[in-house]
C-alpha cells in the first residue's frame, strides 16, 4: 500500500464515525474525489456521481461539501493574511 492508498483508507475509516464535522467530511470527500479523478482519467459517470453512490450521499450534497472546502481554504488564507499584517 502506498502513501496515497493509506490516506484514502484512513479517510474511509474516518467517514464511518457517527459524529463527524461537516468540514472533516468535506475534506474527506474532496480527497476521495481527487484520487478517483487521477486514477480513472475520464470516467463514464461524473466523478461526483461515483463518489455519491459509494458513500450514500446525493451528488448535489457532494458538490456542497466540496464547495465547503473552498470556503475553508479562502477563510484560512484571510486569517493568515490578517495575522501576518
Amino acid at each position: 500500500m502506498n502513501d496515497e492508498d493509506a490516506i484514502i483508507a484512513m479517510v474511509d475509516s474516518n467517514l464511518q464515525w457517527e459524529h463527524i464535522k461537516p468540514s472533516e467530511k468535506a475534506f474527506a470527500y474532496k480527497m476521495k474525489l481527487n484520487k478517483q479523478v487521477s486514477e480513472e482519467g475520464k470516467p463514464v459517470l461524473r466523478s461526483d456521481e461515483i463518489l455519491a453512490r459509494q458513500v450514500g450521499e446525493g451528488r448535489k450534497q457532494i458538490a456542497r461539501y466540496i464547495r465547503l472546502t473552498n470556503f475553508y481554504i479562502q477563510a484560512e488564507g484571510g486569517v493568515k493574511h490578517y495575522c501576518h499584517s
